[in-house]
Order: structure tokens, then C-alpha cells, then sequence
């Protein structure tokens, strides 16, 4: 059963029908600081707000303005395909089972691990009488191949509404998926953890374990095939031998095989200049290493969204980007950062030699950044919104 946690509850002025609200994440135990944020803010607003989260969710346990359950065991992992199914249909057990003892008026499924059962769930809940809205981090996953778009579609025309994370999302949901356009609701994600105190890019570097004389080039992040790894370190060779101080630091968990990009780093001579460190970052490492970065480069082929580009221009930290997903939204060119074409390798040779050249003025777009995210990204304004689009 869902702890029991005491508070004092204010009337939820915003949609004063919606008075309880459960949220729903298969895998809380990569984003149970959203989870986090989102629940603590509908119990700000006036809501009772239940999680059902994963297990390893190391938030929400102690002293929370919601309550938490770890619905989903073992639906992720390494445990064969049968089991996490055979764990699925068990955690859509504890969900309906809560849903007729509580009766949520809404629930909100931020992740959806698996199209076919996901829609399952959502038609459950839709007999049960219940509200729905999907979450959308990534239309599609990325390596998916085109035979599974037409399970995506059909997960998108089940859910009451839709809440995508960026336009560019809510235009590919109504243009290839076919969903009206007033299904679909758009916020942009908030920040977390982005308080720093006494983190100045000194303390940052020691914290990583880098120089405080080097020109820190970040690549931070997961490391899939369409990073764009190689376009950044074609690019990043033109800068070595320009700036004697650079040094291109790619931190993240590998998805792929990375052998081809240390030996590209080999053949251009840049064993000294180029450092991986390529494992999972905890938690506590990440703002350490966004603050220590001189300048943070997101050289993606194509892509949805990044919770990266946010926190580094939270943190007022100059950011390069190519011109896919979500960017152009939040970076404008010549103002808050750098936009380049996916790709191309000069575009981002140059925008680094920009930036490092003059680091007063990344320092300003940098902090332009900051003000317009502060101004565009909360997790207040997303439950405000989430409230809005349950009508």
C-alpha cells in the first residue's frame, strides 16, 4: 500500500474538478526527479497527488507532499522478455486495484515502456471511468524501426490527451500520428537539482578531476548512435590545433560500440586532447560536470528533447546545439547559444572557436540563457499545464 503522508491541503484553483491525480512511471529509477518534482507540485497546487513508481526511485519515500507505491518490479532490466511482461501485467494489478479503492479523477502515465500494453492500461482505465493523459519524451524511440509506427499511433489515439514536451513533438504527434491538435497539450520540462551552493567552476574542476587551465569542451550524456560523436571530434580537431588549451571531455554511458571514435581520436593525433569517461554518471556528479565546462556541445543527428540542454542553461553554462528536435525552441542563435546543422563538423568547429574566443560573451548568452528558462521551464508551470489539459 501507498505510505501515508501528512500535509495540509490548499483547493486546487487551477482545475477545481481534478482533485486527486495519479502519476505513473514504469521507470522512476532513471526519472524519480521528475517524478519528484511533478508530484510535490499538483500537492502545491491543491491536489492528492499518488506515484506509482519503480522500485529503485530513491525519491518520494520520506516526508513527501504525495504518496508512493513501487507499482512497477521488475519491468525493467535484464530479467527476459516473458518475465517483464508476466511483471507488467502484475503492476496493472496494483494500479487497477488502487483506481477502484481510491478513484483517482485523473492519471497521468509519464513513460511509456511498450506501446501494446501501455495502450492496455489506458483502455482499463478509460472503463474504469478515469481521465488519462500520456506523456511524450520521444514520439517514437529512435531505433525503432517503421513497422512499429503503427502500434505508437494507436497508443496516441487511446489516452484522453496528449502532453508533448516540445512543439516539435506536438507537431510530429498531430502530422504522423494522426491525433487532433486539440488532444495535444505542449510544457516543457523543468529543471531539478540545480542548486549549486559554493559550486564555482574551480570547485566543479576539482570535483571531476579537471584542469583548471584546460578549455573544457562537455559532451555529456548517454551515448547512442545519434550522438554525432564523430562530427564533434572531426570538428574538435581544427580547435586543438588553434586553441593549445581545449580539451573535449565526452561524458556518458556508451549504448554503443565506441571503438571507431577512439580510433578516429588515434588517427587525428588527439589521444591528449580528447578524454572519455564513459560510464553512468551519478547523480551527484552531474551538475559538477555541467559547471565546470567552459562550453557544453549537443551535437546530435536528430533527436526529440534533452533533459541536458536544460540543466546546463540552468546552471547559465554556454551551450552549442544542431538545429533537430526541441533546440531551436530553446536556444535562439546568436543570443542564448550557438545553433549549428547537424553534421557538420566545420559549423561546430567554428561555433567552438567562437565561444572559446571570447568567453565574456558565452558567458553572457550563457546567462541570457538562464533568464529564459527560468522564465519557460518550471515543473510548477508543467503541472499547472497538466491540470489544464485534463478538462
Amino acid at each position: 500500500m501507498f505510505s501515508t503522508v501528512s500535509r495540509t491541503a490548499t483547493r486546487n484553483t487551477v482545475n477545481p474538478g481534478i482533485r486527486r491525480v495519479m502519476v505513473l512511471d514504469p521507470i522512476g529509477h532513471v526519472l524519480g526527479s521528475h517524478d519528484h518534482a511533478i508530484c510535490s507540485e499538483l500537492a502545491g497546487l491543491g491536489c492528492e497527488v499518488r506515484l506509482g513508481t519503480h522500485p529503485e526511485n530513491p525519491f518520494g519515500r520520506d516526508s513527501s507532499p504525495y504518496r508512493r507505491q513501487d507499482t512497477w518490479r521488475g519491468v525493467v532490466g535484464t530479467r527476459s522478455r516473458v518475465m517483464k511482461t508476466l511483471s507488467w501485467f502484475r503492476a496493472l494489478g496494483r494500479i487497477m486495484g488502487e483506481v477502484r479503492s481510491w478513484r483517482p479523477d485523473v492519471v497521468f502515465l509519464y513513460y511509456s515502456l511498450q506501446p501494446g500494453l501501455d495502450r492496455l492500461l489506458l483502455r482499463r482505465l478509460a472503463a474504469a471511468n478515469v481521465r488519462t493523459i500520456l506523456a511524450v519524451h520521444d514520439v517514437t524511440p529512435l531505433d525503432a524501426a517503421p513497422s512499429t509506427d503503427a502500434a505508437w499511433r494507436r497508443l496516441y489515439h487511446t489516452p484522453d490527451r496528449i502532453m508533448a514536451f516540445s512543439e516539435f513533438s506536438r507537431r510530429e504527434i498531430i502530422e504522423r500520428m494522426g491525433v487532433d491538435s486539440d488532444r495535444v497539450g505542449v510544457a516543457y520540462l523543468g529543471v531539478a537539482n540545480v542548486e549549486s551552493p559554493g559550486m564555482d567552476i574551480r570547485s566543479a574542476r576539482r570535483r571531476v578531476g579537471a584542469s583548471e587551465q584546460e578549455e573544457l569542451v562537455l559532451c555529456f550524456g548517454q551515448i547512442k548512435s545519434n550522438k554525432g560523436l564523430d562530427h564533434l571530434i572531426e570538428g574538435f580537431a581544427s580547435v586543438a590545433a588553434e586553441r593549445p588549451r581545449a580539451h573535449l571531455r565526452v561524458v556518458g554511458l556508451p549504448r554503443i560500440d565506441m571503438t571507431r571514435f577512439h580510433e578516429m581520436v588515434a588517427a587525428l593525433g588527439l589521444d591528449d586532447r580528447v578524454t572519455f569517461l564513459s560510464e553512468r554518471v551519478p547523480e551527484e556528479q552531474v551538475i559538477p560536470w555541467l559547471t565546470a565546462a567552459d562550453v557544453v556541445v549537443m551535437p546530435y543527428t536528430r533527436l526529440y528533447q534533452s533533459a541536458v540542454i536544460t540543466q546546463a542553461s540552468a546552471l547559465g553554462r554556454p551551450m552549442i546545439a544542431t538545429r533537430v528536435g526541441s533546440f531551436p525552441e530553446l536556444i535562439e542563435d546568436g543570443r542564448t547559444g550557438w545553433l549549428v546543422d547537424p553534421g557538420d563538423a566545420r559549423a561546430l568547429s567554428g561555433a567552438l572557436l567562437d565561444a572559446l574566443g571570447d568567453q565574456a560573451r558565452a558567458e553572457r548568452r550563457g546567462e541570457l540563457a538562464r533568464q529564459d528558462l527560468v522564465q519557460r521551464c518550471s515543473w510548477g508551470a508543467l503541472a499547472q499545464r497538466l491540470l489544464e489539459v485534463a478538462e
